[in-house]
């Protein structure tokens, strides 16, 4: 039986090995007890990215595992040669008349160009220098010799690919289509912020691309201005004892710029909030009206009516709920539903 290399590019690392000393200490037991007769370890660590180690079995010759793990595609070439040289240097070391078996994540693909059988349309950078190894040494890529149907080709599914292919949300420069439809929910009439500029400003003068692109500063460099976090805040009284700053509610007035900018925020993050949020919560929810609510609120009470049944009414007021919210939870919250921040 000819000599062969298993690459494949997805499946953990699996191998033999025993007391093989590496920069952490000793290396992983070998999974149960072995007499010295029938396991000669005498693997040496090459680099943190593979481990030779061979195994005597009740066989003759030798059976020789070596497991890898190369650097990822993206790595520089310097560091995938070097892998590879490492590797070549324990090929080599290896008696020919052993049966050689190389496990590992090689990170590589091979496309038909250069295997029988390949799942992917293409060889890439990594590939190539596994090939060029498989070529030198008359190595087989192992996995790439089953006919199967294409669909069947793969070697292993990450189950997490069902739930979450990328971020759920768009994280790229804001575009002008996006700008228009955050401008379009400026009310006119409306007092100016810290910056002074009304909405009447933002809406009828041709500053779009250069709003736009400073925008963009903002969400892909992180350059917010100053100003951004300042606001005008307008006491507006409520029912009771003026004399009492408690009877009064704060409106801020934040920059123009500011509003259009987290409102772009908002409309990117909202398809991916809802879903999580609970059907019977309808407040800042975008299509849910306070007069829709109460029209329900009305019918439900007719039901009741009509069945001679009791209900219980319950309204809560939440002194200064805004104030009392934990922000670095919420920071959490939205981490975890994959919401960047």
């Amino acid at each position: 039986m000819k000599n062969k290399v298993i690459p494949n590019p997805i499946l953990p690392a699996v191998g033999v090995r025993r007391n093989i000393a590496t920069d952490g200490g000793a290396g992983p037991p070998s999974g149960g007890q072995h007499d010295d007769k029938t396991l000669n370890p005498q693997g040496r660590v090459l680099s943190d990215h593979s481990t030779p180690s061979d195994a005597l079995m009740h066989c003759n010759p030798v059976t020789t595992v070596i497991v890898v793990y190369s650097p990822t595609n993206v790595a520089p070439s310097e560091e995938v040669e070097k892998f590879y040289e490492d590797l070549a240097t324990a090929v080599r070391d290896v008696p020919a008349h052993n049966f050689l078996a190389i496990l590992g994540d090689f990170n590589a693909r091979l496309g038909p160009e250069d295997a029988p059988y390949p799942y992917h349309d293409s060889t890439n950078r990594n590939g190539a220098y596994l090939m060029a190894l498989l070529m030198e040494h008359e190595l087989l890529a192992v996995n790439t010799m089953f006919r199967k149907r294409t669909g069947k080709r793969w070697t292993f599914q990450d189950r997490a690919t069902a739930f979450l292919q990328n971020l759920p949300i768009d994280d790229g420069p804001f575009t002008a289509s996006e700008l228009a439809r955050a401008k379009s929910t400026v009310r006119e009439g409306k007092s100016a912020g810290p910056d002074g500029i009304p909405p009447e400003v933002l809406k009828y003068c041709d500053l779009d691309d250069l709003i736009l692109d400073f925008c963009n500063l903002a969400l892909l460099h992180n350059m917010q201005p100053d100003i951004w976090s300042l606001s005008n805040i307008i006491p507006v009284p409520n029912a009771g004892d003026l004399s009492k700053p408690d009877n009064y509610r704060g409106i801020s007035l934040t920059c123009i710029t500011a509003k259009v900018y987290n409102r772009m925020i908002l409309n990117r993050i909202r398809h991916a909030i809802d879903p999580h949020l609970r059907e019977n919560q309808n407040g800042f929810r975008e299509g849910r009206t306070t007069a829709a609510q109460i029209l329900a609120l009305r019918r439900m009470i007719e039901e009741v009516k009509k069945d001679n049944l009791t209900a219980v009414l319950c309204f809560i007021d939440f002194k200064k709920a805004f104030d009392s919210i934990h922000r670095s939870t919420m920071d959490t919250w939205l981490l975890l539903e994959r919401i960047p921040l």
